[in-house]
């Protein structure tokens, strides 16, 4: 099994992409990797999968207190109610006995899986697969298939329609057959984000040294305004193109949340402020130096805050990260350009940048795991501080 959870995309192009089928004994582990559910990362399962029976728990329990279930209400209507109420679709009039595709997809799921809170997940994920795919089903009602029932087909995600073994191989297919698109979309956001990172870098020191803009908090402020500006945007395009542009309608805060998120906001406060005052002080290539110190920082909170271990080559690495740190502060000192206070300020760097990243995590779950939510709460409470 850690194999098979750990292993190489080529393992799973076989198993999914090509005419091979996956072992009923791993279908639930690698449909919960393929559909997003946990994380490729084995270690991470058993904390991942606390998180989402937490939340599992928490939506029933808020439909309980609504009224919206009851004993008497089956497992795939509460499912339904579940993501209605996590997608920010229910309504109080909304009928969940009515036969829809997500209570049908659930229901073929619980005749394969006895964990519920594994099926719900997992009809989450393939439902979302079912409405990526909705807006092309019109173009294949064409000639003799206009007489064919397509759309409750694909609804269904063929639930129902055929037995659950070839069902079964089928939705294998279906969770593995973007799986090259998914590495793909992966590759390019992390070089966006690498080329995002180094252009505000570069940008940030041309206005804090070259151009000599005494307002490291003005930049930290100018920032904090553009992303709600951008966040802004995203959510007016999502309501003219919900199909391609993804962001959350509903907002999920009350002031039990925004007292947890607050403290997110200072640590984000924090973390863009120091960053912008080292790099006042120090050159491009020592800011990466002074911020080295991020993924030591890192090991130690997530131990101290939520009690997660790390392996002996962890912290090996971790101590030779600090043995860099130490040696390129030598050799700064000995070309005479050392600048205590970018130094100093660029290990709170670091330090900030670890427990906003820690804190984020412990915060997500309260904000049913939208990182857009707590991107734009964040932002907006940063740029009332720093006006």
């Amino acid at each position: 099994m850690a194999a098979l959870s750990g292993g190489t995309a080529g393992l799973l192009d076989q198993l999914i992409t090509k005419k091979f089928s996956v072992p009923a004994t791993y279908r639930n582990l690698l449909w919960k990797l393929l559909l997003g559910i946990v994380p490729v990362h084995i270690d991470s399962h058993q904390f991942v999968m606390v998180q989402r029976h937490k939340e599992y728990n928490d939506l029933i329990h808020a439909l309980q207190v609504m009224r919206i279930i009851d004993l008497h209400t089956t497992k795939p209507q509460t499912f339904l109610a579940m993501w209605l109420l996590q997608t920010g679709k229910l309504k109080y009039d909304t009928n969940i006995q009515i036969e829809h595709g997500f209570v049908v997809i659930a229901q073929t799921l619980l005749q394969l899986f006895e964990d519920d809170t594994d099926v719900y997940w997992m009809a989450k994920g393939f439902y979302g697969i079912v409405e990526q795919f909705k807006p092309d089903i019109p173009k294949l009602e064409v000639g003799m298939l206009n007489s064919t029932p397509l759309n409750t087909w694909f609804e269904y995600c063929f639930a129902g329609i055929i037995n659950e073994t070839a069902l079964a191989k089928i939705w294998d297919k279906l969770c593995g057959g973007g799986l090259l698109a998914k590495y793909v979309q992966i590759v390019l956001v992390v070089s966006a984000y690498w080329l995002v990172s180094i252009l505000t870098v570069f940008i940030n020191k041309t206005l804090l040294s070259t151009i000599n803009l005494e307002a490291p908090l003005f930049i930290t402020w100018y920032q904090c305004l553009t992303t709600v500006f951008i966040c802004s945007i995203m959510k007016i395009l999502h309501q003219y193109f919900p199909n391609s542009i993804q962001f959350p309608e509903s907002q999920p805060f009350n002031t039990s949340v925004i007292k947890r998120v607050l403290p997110l906001s200072i640590m984000f406060t924090c973390m863009i402020a120091t960053n912008n005052l080292c790099l006042k002080y120090v050159s491009v290539a020592f800011y990466y130096i002074g911020r080295s110190l991020t993924t030591t920082f890192n090991v130690i909170f997530t131990y101290m805050i939520l009690g997660e271990k790390t392996s002996n080559k962890c912290i090996a690495f971790c101590i030779l990260i600090i043995f860099g740190f130490f040696m390129g502060v030598d050799q700064e000192n000995l070309a005479g350009s050392l600048s205590v206070s970018g130094t100093i300020f660029g290990i709170f760097g670091s330090l900030s940048l670890s427990l906003y990243s820690i804190y984020t995590k412990r915060i997500l779950p309260h904000v049913n795991g939208e990182v857009w939510f707590s991107n734009n709460f964040t932002n907006k409470s940063n740029f009332s501080i720093n006006s």
